[in-house]
């Protein structure tokens, strides 16, 4: 114990402030990443990228198994639908994206694969949103003036946080 003491004695103030400026920056670029930036997205008419409409109708779906302990398993069901890294000017008109999946109205992330894990989601109900997003600019595409985007509420099971 008296070898904590010493070493918060070696730390100046300034370093303890860097520190905490650091700590700081850190929990607000993490609160940033997790922003509502589903529900925002659709109500802003400039957050949209049409799909051309002589392609054959994308179909987006999911499915959600509920793994227990707050962990869930999201599967993907698309139809005439490319989940890309990247797109390029060629690309556009094009169902090419990546899947934003978010839980709550908060973004849990960016999938170019059709499974997807989300961990230590609380037990009750949840809404989770599945969209279609154009990189590099992250707009939602949508297919004849609606957002390639379904929204299922699920039930999370009630658990014992000690596992």
């Amino acid at each position: 114990m008296s070898r904590l003491k010493n070493a918060s004695k070696i730390l100046s103030r300034g370093d303890k402030i860097s520190i905490g400026l650091i700590i700081a920056f850190v929990v607000i670029i993490t609160a940033l990443m997790r922003l509502d930036t589903a529900s925002w997205a659709f109500r802003h008419s400039n957050h949209f990228i049409a799909v051309n409409e002589t392609l054959p109708q994308p179909k987006l779906d999911f499915s959600v198994t509920d793994l227990g302990h707050g962990d869930l398993q999201i599967h993907l069901e698309l139809e005439n639908i490319s989940l890309v890294e990247t797109c390029t000017p060629k690309d556009i008109g094009l169902a090419k994206g990546h899947a934003h999946i978010s839980i709550d109205g908060i973004k849990y992330g960016s999938f170019i694969i059709t499974e997807a894990a989300i961990a230590k989601i609380p037990p009750g109900p949840h809404r989770i949103t599945v969209s279609l997003n154009k990189p590099p600019s992250h707009k939602v595409l949508t297919w004849k003036g609606e957002p390639i985007a379904v929204s299922k509420t699920i039930n999370v099971k009630k658990y014992r946080k000690n596992r």
